[in-house]
């Protein structure tokens, strides 16, 4: 996952990404070769942008396609959730992973 910190700037908006943790998404370095999706390999944006983005449909398809054949089936994937924000779930389990918090007072629950 990329080193995210909050005066990085959002490639989209180009604001830097700020504190809400809940509105800022990773992605891994997959050595992405391509010119519409290259700038958000090992980086870091809103996902607030990310969401609205044109190609964002195009993009969550590349990326789930990447992450299987770099890491294999059971590889985390993006998907737009019911609020309409990007998000990843472990396609394994079906679970939320990334800006989901737990219950107060219970551990995250994440199997890798």
């Amino acid at each position: 996952m990329a080193l995210v910190y909050p005066d990085m700037n959002c490639p989209f908006c180009g604001d830097r990404l700020g504190e809400n943790e809940s509105n800022i998404i990773g992605f891994t370095f997959l050595d992405i070769r391509d010119r519409d999706f290259e700038y958000l390999d090992d980086s870091a944006c809103h996902r607030s942008c990310l969401s609205q983005w044109d190609k964002r449909d195009d993009f969550i398809t590349f990326w789930n396609q990447q992450m299987r054949a770099s890491l294999g089936p059971n590889a985390p994937e993006l998907f737009v959730n019911d609020a309409g924000l990007v998000d990843y779930r472990d396609s394994k389990a079906d679970s939320i992973l990334a800006s989901r918090k737990p219950p107060p007072g219970e551990p995250p629950e994440l199997d890798w």
